[in-house]
């Protein structure tokens, strides 16, 4: 158990990351303070210095519980300091982007009741947005859009995941210090553990950005996905994923548009799609200067 740990075996701990914005924040609060689940929640706002201002929401009806760092960090290490001083048995992540449904603690405890070690749900667009908006979302949780099948899966994200607590302390070392979905889901599959999709587990997103954000935004996602994934890997290894990074732009399109076909949203995608590109461009040189200096997340940030 981590310090944090509680004595109540049926408490949730609802880890929300700050990410766009104490209005974003808000809404997200809204959201979880009405939720339809008997059981015991708790929500978990990990803050630092640059977020400090945050704390006014203390009084929401939601009754966050505000856990403080020293210092500045990016998300990832937030996440990690909310995930640390949580005390449930099931630990449950969003960002303060996405508006979970009425239904979402209620369906994370009872998918919770069968073995698997991470569940997540399905991440759906709140509209209206622009086109940029249409365009992220396509890219970063277009696989993730309803309807999904209940079942095992290959990747989560952590804008709708939740964990049991004794399957993170099993791998907390690659956490500890920042919280990357991707180590955490691979350390988990390499123990055997399963990811599993749970479709009444589910979120609305909408994040607005301006275009110079987003890029750089993507650029260093995509360098800390390829130091994640590079990670004591040889040379050689790391020369053959950079020399594939130009082709990225298109698969990512490819993908967006795929993923957002099978949602009914092709007219979407058409009118989104130069957007896509663009920051595909952007996400495929983070990955391309990753994979050249092999360096990890918190050098790539």
């Amino acid at each position: 158990m981590t310090d944090g740990a509680s004595d109540d075996p049926g408490l949730i701990s609802v880890v929300v990351v700050p990410y766009a914005g104490i209005d974003a924040m808000r809404r997200c609060l809204d959201a979880l303070a009405l939720q339809r689940e008997s059981g015991p929640v708790e929500i978990v706002l990990p803050v630092d210095d640059e977020t400090t201002a945050w704390q006014a929401l203390a009084s929401h009806a939601a009754r966050p519980r505000f856990v403080r760092a020293p210092g500045r960090s990016g998300p990832a290490a937030r996440r990690a300091h909310g995930v640390r001083e949580s005390r449930g048995t099931i630990v449950a992540l969003t960002e303060d982007h996405c508006i979970p449904d009425p239904e979402w603690c209620a369906a994370i405890r009872q998918a919770h009741t069968a073995p698997h070690a991470a569940i997540g749900g399905p991440v759906d667009k709140e509209e209206p947005d622009d086109v940029l908006g249409w365009a992220l979302y396509f890219a970063d949780y277009g696989r993730y859009m309803s309807p999904l099948p209940e079942g095992r899966a290959a990747s989560l994200t952590d804008c709708n995941v939740s964990y049991k607590r004794s399957a993170l302390d099993a791998i907390a070392d690659v956490w500890q210090s920042e919280f990357h979905e991707t180590s955490v889901h691979w350390a988990l599959a390499g123990r055997g553990e399963t990811l599993w999709l749970a479709p009444a587990m589910r979120v609305c997103e909408r994040r607005s950005r301006p275009m110079s954000e987003a890029l750089r935004e993507r650029y260093i996602h995509g360098r800390i996905f390829a130091g994640t994934r590079v990670h004591e890997v040889p040379l050689a290894r790391r020369a053959a994923l950079a020399a594939m990074a130009p082709a990225l732009p298109a698969v990512i399109a490819q993908r967006a548009v795929r993923h957002a076909a099978r949602g009914g949203h092709a007219l979407r995608a058409a009118l989104a799609l130069p957007a896509i590109v663009a920051t595909g461009i952007a996400w495929s040189l983070g990955e391309l200067v990753g994979y050249v200096t092999g360096r990890g997340p918190a050098q790539a940030r």
